[in-house]
């Protein structure tokens, strides 16, 4: 499956219905392959079921009009989660002052994980750990996420 190509089909049509894609995922579960899309509203109110079935009928539409994937798959459609993946610079912007966790790509500092408060995210992501303040670039992070604890 060409992710790129998908969300790239998708991400307007989304946009249109007031949602935004977060997160898209192609695995395999025992034969069969799972497309999975995360969302979040762009109201940012909580993700319904009702919000899910929407999408889900009009992702389904433009896929299979556009025949963009070519194997048999299963569209799986829900919300990005209380810990909800960091993907671009907007997202991080959108969340300093939260807790956050972020594994990177190379070294920084003799460490790859890091945990803490996101400080800023202009130039380089700036986060403030239990050990100190560091920067990382955003094209060293292989992972970040919001890291809200209950």
């Amino acid at each position: 499956m060409d992710l790129q190509k998908i969300s790239n089909l998708i991400t307007p049509v989304l946009i249109d219905n007031g949602y935004t894609l977060v997160d898209i995922i192609a695995f395999q579960r025992d034969t069969s392959k799972v497309l999975d899309l995360r969302l979040e509203r762009k109201d940012l109110a909580p993700l319904t079921l009702e919000d899910c079935q929407k999408a889900s009928r009009t992702i389904s539409a433009v896929l299979d009009v556009e025949d963009a994937v070519n194997e048999k798959y299963i569209l799986e459609v829900g919300s990005a989660g209380i810990n909800r993946p960091l993907k671009t610079q907007q997202d991080f912007k959108r969340f300093i002052g939260k807790q956050i966790k972020i594994e990177t790509l190379e070294l920084v500092e003799d460490r790859r994980r890091f945990k803490g408060e996101l400080l800023d995210a202009n130039e380089m992501i700036k986060i403030k750990t239990e050990d100190g303040i560091f920067e990382i670039a955003f094209d060293n992070v292989e992972k970040a996420k919001l890291n809200v604890e209950i």
